[in-house]
């Protein structure tokens, strides 16, 4: 950024010189960075205003008075110095520039167009919420709804041990209600007693 700065201010500060050797009768030749030197001068007073500095190493000034003493020789040499008018535009132009860069902070990170270069910058993330888990009831009078309660599958293969004593049962039952009164699951065991007594007998042959 500073050198960013530097390069800009000494380029506008060559352009207010120009402008003023463009309508002068004497035309002279810059040779020098002051106008570029004004504007961080300029900078730095408007960041540290009440910073203590020796004026020829001697008398001590603050920034700010500096910087209006710099301005009012300039001020006064551009309006009646013929010789040195092209100079202290130079010095003008680049105090204006470094005003307006405090003033709107200008500095080159902060453009759109270089905010891809220089050191890399941290993001920011943020977390995806989670989802919202229900906790399980506590007591004793919790109980599963019949609706979450895992039904047999119709097509499980029953046990041998557990086929023998559902097939008592149910023969129990139709002797008592006939075959219509059978559920769903008790025709089943009926139906896997009927298949495995085939087998049996197809074995057997």
């Amino acid at each position: 950024d500073f050198v960013a700065l530097y390069l800009t201010a000494a380029v506008i500060s060559t352009l207010g010189w120009a402008l003023i050797d463009v309508f002068s009768s004497s035309h002279h030749i810059m040779i020098g960075a002051t106008g570029a030197i004004m504007a961080v001068v300029v900078i730095y007073a408007l960041h540290y205003p009440h910073r203590e500095v020796l004026l020829f190493f001697v008398l001590p000034v603050e920034m700010w008075l500096l910087v209006i003493i710099f301005l009012g020789m300039d001020a006064w040499l551009l309006l009646h110095g013929e010789s040195v008018r092209e100079a202290v535009a130079s010095h003008l132009t680049g105090a204006a520039y470094g005003f307006l860069y405090k003033r709107f902070d200008l500095r080159w990170s902060r453009l759109p167009r270089w905010r891809g270069f220089g050191r890399p910058r941290l993001r920011i993330v943020t977390p995806e919420p989670r989802e919202k888990i229900t906790p399980r009831p506590a007591g004793p009078s919790w109980s599963p709804s019949p609706s979450a309660t895992p039904k047999p599958s119709a097509t499980a293969v029953i046990p041998e041990e557990q086929l023998d004593a559902k097939l008592d049962e149910v023969l129990a039952k139709i002797a008592r209600e006939g075959r219509s009164g059978l559920t769903e699951e008790e025709n089943r065991v009926l139906e896997e007693a009927s298949r495995r007594a085939r087998n049996r007998r197809s074995d057997r042959f």
